[in-house]
């Protein structure tokens, strides 16, 4: 995980509270951050920082501690050729698509790369609005705290115009090196081992079920030897949870049926893991995704994918302690 830092981030600067939401005390702030304008909100546990003109979360953690997402390096090409800031953002999928709808499999639609409009709502709630992308579809997020802790993000695709399609909303985070990240598993899976390679490594990794419902990666790093891999889950419940010095980032949404992006009929991969082993350590990163179901997608079409993030302290920091483990099976079976 990385701390925030004038190397990293510039600057955060408090500024005026813009809004209160006054059932639980969650506040909303303008702060700086990457040298852009940018928004706090905080429930004075965790914090989240939010930069429209860039359309990413760019820091999620506990007031005072280490931030979960990770931040691209200053200088690194993917900031200048796309919008590859890191932290947490919006996409649909299915990738395969991305070729026919603006002309490339990476890097995502241009549309996305824009600054968002931002709007204060009551309660302590922002909303970021995107341009219209080469499907047609515009996509908001909203941005609130509940009572119990968890940050709200609910994101909502819309379409504008353009032919009809099948399309998802696509939530992913990247998120700096942990401890391990956890991923539910099913002894109903369709695929081998309860899980499926979208992409194969190309040495062997540590990935092992622990339980009948839970998945255990722990993610290695070389400075030698770049390697990315790409893990998805048929299980019915969304979350995952990463863990790093005896903190677990837990995300999690609804799971509702359907065909999932990428998938083999009856195997709906709602819950992906991406691991971004680069040889520059300064690109070291994993991507948690979470992934709603396909959708026809005509004009007038809209769709809203919710996800929950929560930061909780674990009994221990060693991740083999009994209590740490159950624990973590209780985290990983959270609902969205």
């Amino acid at each position: 995980m990385q701390r925030i830092s004038k190397s990293s981030l510039r600057a955060i600067v408090m500024g005026a509270v813009l809004a209160v939401a006054p059932a639980h005390g969650a506040t909303l702030e303008k702060v700086a951050c990457l040298g852009f304008a940018a928004y706090r909100l905080s429930d004075g546990r965790s914090e989240a920082i939010i930069v429209p003109s860039v359309g990413l979360i760019m820091r999620y953690g506990l007031v005072g501690g280490d931030n979960f997402l990770w931040n691209a390096p200053p200088g690194d090409k993917s900031i200048t050729q796309w919008n590859g800031w890191g932290g947490d953002k919006t996409w649909l999928a299915p990738q395969a698509l991305w070729p026919l709808l603006f002309g490339r499999t990476f890097p995502p639609d241009p549309a996305w790369d824009k600054p968002q409009r931002a709007q204060v709502l009551p309660g302590a709630r922002l909303r970021l609005t995107g341009a219209v992308s080469s499907a047609g579809v515009r996509l908001t997020r909203e941005f609130s705290m509940d009572a119990g802790g968890n940050l709200l993000i609910a994101q909502t695709a819309e379409k504008v115009r353009g032919c009809p399609m099948l399309l998802a909303l696509w939530a992913d985070t990247q998120i700096a090196p942990c401890d391990a990240v956890y991923l539910p598993i099913t002894r109903q899976s369709i695929y081998k081992g309860d899980f499926c390679w979208m992409t194969r490594p190309k040495k062997k990794v540590a990935v092992k079920p622990v339980s009948a419902t839970r998945l255990e990666i722990c993610p290695e790093f070389s400075t030698k030897v770049s390697d990315f891999y790409k893990i998805g889950v048929d299980a019915p419940t969304a979350s995952l949870v990463a863990v790093k010095d005896g903190v677990a980032f837990v995300q999690r949404a609804s799971r509702p049926p359907g065909d999932y992006a990428d998938s083999s009929p009856g195997g709906g991969l709602a819950v992906q893991y991406f691991h971004h082993g680069h040889k520059n350590p300064l690109l070291h990163y994993d991507e948690l995704e979470l992934l709603g179901p396909l959708h026809p997608f005509h004009v007038g079409s809209r769709w809203t994918h919710v996800a929950r993030w929560s930061l909780h302290r674990l009994p221990s920091g060693d991740l083999h302690f009994p209590a740490t483990q159950s624990a973590l099976e209780s985290l990983l079976k959270m609902k969205g």
